[in-house]
């Protein structure tokens, strides 16, 4: 829990745990160190999460190698707030989930989302590579956007857990491309019902 105003860096190990949850009201939480880490079903409820030179992170229990149902997501909680959730990839930082070798992905994944009104935002900067199933602003009346200013991101899906930019009833996704390089496998579908808004933006 990080409740104070400016920012925090942690330069240690996470403790290998089945599930994070990091309440952050204010400020910035920096993770660096460029170590190796292993953070599953991890939510972001506040404030900022940034990895900067923070090495190897999978998106997975450490010494899991199978494809578990994870879930990493930013937002959630329901409640008003001044400003939104946010999670920063920058620098040295690999934010990675299992992948079988088929090249598709687990269920669970990426998500950005918040039914508040001030919605929940990634941003991933020169550096930086993401790979997970990455949903933005999927379900009812949730919010979410996705700032892409360089480095990878690599979004994969699998069976009929496809990736979604704006899919339930209510929902807004924005996906901006900005700069850097984004891959999808299977289906990154905007939005999905006609009450619903996705919108991709590629500028570079």
């Amino acid at each position: 829990v990080h409740g104070g105003e400016g920012s925090l860096t942690f330069t240690g190990g996470l403790p290998d745990l089945g599930s994070t949850l990091l309440v952050n009201l204010e400020g910035v939480f920096r993770v660096s160190g460029e170590k190796e880490r292993y953070v599953k079903d991890l939510q972001v409820r506040g404030g900022t999460l940034m990895f900067d030179d923070a090495g190897i992170v999978h998106m997975n229990a450490k010494g899991d190698a199978s494809v578990p149902a994870t879930k990493w997501q930013v937002g959630g909680t329901g409640v008003e707030a001044s400003a939104p959730a946010r999670m920063i990839a920058k620098g040295n930082s690999c934010l990675i989930a299992n992948v079988p070798a088929g090249g598709t992905q687990q269920k669970g994944g990426l998500r950005i989302e918040e039914t508040a009104s001030q919605g929940a935002i990634l941003e991933v900067y020169s550096g930086a590579a993401v790979t997970n199933t990455i949903h933005v602003g999927e379900n009812t009346n949730t919010r979410g956007a996705v700032y892409q200013h360089g480095g990878e991101v690599y979004n994969s899906s699998v069976n009929n857990n496809d990736a979604y930019c704006g899919c339930e009833h209510g929902s807004y996704g924005y996906y901006g491309l900005y700069d850097g390089k984004f891959f999808f496998r299977s289906l990154f579908a905007c939005n999905y019902y006609a009450d619903s808004t996705g919108i991709f933006e590629q500028r570079g």
